[in-house]
């Protein structure tokens, strides 16, 4: 999870963009959930609706992968 304060919403997706190239550059995968706010009013609301979204991401690769073939024999 990453938190930014002060930061305008475009250099922070710049900033996120890096860091996600440089993950994909080791081949590792992983679901994430972006949200950008003005300003910080309730903290727990943001942390859920991003950890939701992760799970969005979560299903959408799910469903786009035979992840089934690696159990069922």
């Amino acid at each position: 999870m990453i938190i930014c304060f002060d930061m305008e919403e475009e250099i922070a997706r710049k900033k996120l963009l890096t860091i996600c190239e440089n993950i994909a550059e080791k081949n590792v995968k992983f679901p994430m959930g972006v949200i950008w706010r003005e300003s910080l009013d309730f903290l727990e609301n943001m942390l859920k609706e991003a950890d939701d979204l992760i799970y969005v991401e979560k299903k959408k690769y799910y469903k786009n992968t035979d992840i089934l073939k690696y159990f069922i024999k």
